[in-house]
């Protein structure tokens, strides 16, 4: 039996090691994409159905704004290390298998509740994700396997209590020393705490300034009919992003702020730049398939003066974007939904569409979100650090 547990243990040890690796990786896009830096789609980010993007971003992915991915890593840290050591020593194994019990079954439900979550809530699955939550219920029937070597089911409380409380204690406090630890590491990787001014500032002295068609782009802040051909602001700037684009959500909360604080000194134009070939003809496969029709309906929003409205409304409302719900937010803005409706299958909207996309690659646009602060491109979104830096560089 010594030998068969010592088994169970060693396959459980590597999957906790490969999960160290998977949660580790989802951690770090994690902070990734709420920085902006992330791009437009990770490798796991196939459709709309497969996105570890919109999964790691859902406001399901935090608990009391802490990553739930530092909660594994620190998990599958402290049980990698001690499913390997607990097969070399017998008196270790015991007392480990009293913890890792428990914290195995506590892992098993938390796969079943964030699975549930990411399939009927989010509507979205997270390849990376669901290897963890494979992983968890492999190793929870692997240290349960191995605990029969010395205590069954039945027993298992009875042997708790005459068992030695102190080691016990001593390894959930090594556990919560881990998980600080990687807490206050990772937190790190926020960019208010990684942002470079100089490296940021250097690359965007190297941007050329490229002229931007500006007619017809309708104006963030407001929903006021003036367009970004007034130029009435110091600093311009022209946003390309995609409706359906969970780091161009995290952008555009980033800039409503700053509009409020700033909006004095900024104006922010926005073009379209769907990631969909129905109406993009740059894009090659279909990443986010509700894009070009949330893109003409913000446009002919516009032609409504709604455009700002719907311009959030669509942001806010990413995972269950349809042609029902574009109706019904229409409606509740006041629009006529019939001029709306036929705006939105005319060519003039489609046409449109294909002059900012095919602007976009012109101007050399590699991702979404991306800025042009008067005329100088910027990826990611502008965060309050990177805008003080613009005014800095700009003299405004």
């Amino acid at each position: 039996m010594n030998n068969r547990s010592n088994t169970y243990l060693t396959i459980a040890s590597i999957l906790f090691f490969a999960a160290l690796f998977v949660s580790g990786y989802l951690l770090w896009h994690h902070y990734g994409l709420l920085n902006g830096t992330a791009g437009f789609g990770s490798f796991c980010s196939l459709n709309k159905s497969i996105d570890c993007d919109v999964v790691n971003t859902s406001s399901y992915s935090e608990f009391f704004g802490i990553p739930l991915a530092a909660f594994a890593l620190s998990y599958y840290l402290f049980a990698a290390i001690g499913t390997f050591f607990a097969t070399r020593s017998q008196y270790f194994k015991r007392e480990l298998l009293f913890l890792m019990v428990p914290l195995s079954a506590i892992s098993l439900l938390a796969s079943v509740f964030t699975f549930s979550v990411s399939v009927f809530i989010i509507h979205s699955f997270c390849i990376m994700c669901a290897s963890l939550q494979l992983i968890n219920v492999i190793t929870a029937v692997l240290v349960y396997l191995s605990s029969q070597e010395f205590f069954s089911g039945r027993s298992f409380l009875k042997d708790f209590e005459t068992t030695k409380k102190k080691p016990l204690l001593s390894y959930l406090a090594g556990l919560t020393v881990l998980f600080i630890f990687v807490h206050l590491f990772s937190s790190q990787w926020k960019e208010t705490s990684i942002y470079d001014e100089t490296q940021f500032i250097a690359g965007f002295r190297l941007q050329p300034t490229q002229k931007i068609d500006r007619n017809e782009a309708p104006l963030l802040g407001d929903d006021s009919p003036e367009l970004s051909n007034s130029m009435s602001k110091p600093v311009q700037i022209i946003e390309f992003a995609d409706f359906q684009c969970p780091a161009c959500a995290m952008a555009a909360r980033h800039m409503h702020r700053l509009l409020k604080v700033y909006g004095n000194k900024v104006q922010v134009a926005f073009k379209n730049f769907p990631l969909d070939p129905s109406c993009n003809p740059h894009i090659q496969r279909s990443i986010h398939d509700k894009s070009c029709m949330a893109a003409k309906s913000a446009l002919c929003a516009q032609a409504q003066n709604k455009f700002y409205s719907f311009y959030e409304m669509l942001f806010s409302n990413q995972l269950i974007l349809s042609k029902e719900n574009i109706q019904k937010w229409a409606t509740d803005f006041g629009m006529d939904w019939s001029k709306m409706e036929t705006c939105m299958n005319s060519p003039e909207i489609a046409n449109r569409i294909l002059r900012e996309v095919d602007e976009a690659k012109r101007l050399g646009l590699d991702s979404t979100p991306t800025f042009f602060v008067n005329g100088k491109k910027i990826e990611g979104p502008i965060t309050e650090e990177r805008m003080k830096s613009i005014f800095r560089e700009l003299g405004v």
